[in-house]
């Protein structure tokens, strides 16, 4: 196993954090980890829709239940870049659902998360 860089450290305690405001349905928090210039994509061959800083926020206000588990070990990083294995099961008002498995890879600058690309498996 490799020794973490602090800025390895650093991005992946920023993702956790990450995480776990969406999990607390902490809107605000959540957002206040992203970069002005955000960006999301669902890595999905034929589909990759994406979303800006501002799509994200609105779509995590109609979220009503959020459950987004990290697999334990199974997060990676290296230097500006945090992968990770996950669970999610997201309930939105309108009865739709965003669950499945998924690697996450996101990028971080200055210790705000630039990008994200989820992948289902």
């Amino acid at each position: 196993m490799t020794t973490l860089t602090t800025e390895e450290a650093d991005n992946i305690a920023t993702i956790d954090a990450f995480i776990a405001a969406w999990n607390a349905k902490d809107g605000a928090k959540a957002v206040s980890y992203l970069a002005n210039d955000f960006r999301f994509t669902f890595g999905k061959i034929g589909h990759a829709p994406e979303f800006t800083q501002p799509d994200f926020a609105a779509m995590m206000e109609l979220a009503t239940s959020v459950d987004m588990a990290v697999t334990p070990g199974m997060t990676w990083a290296r230097g500006p870049v945090v992968s990770h294995e996950r669970v999610d099961d997201i309930q939105f008002r309108d009865g739709t659902k965003a669950e499945g498995k998924f690697i996450a890879v996101f990028t971080l600058r200055n210790g705000r998360i630039v990008d994200c690309i989820d992948f289902e498996i």
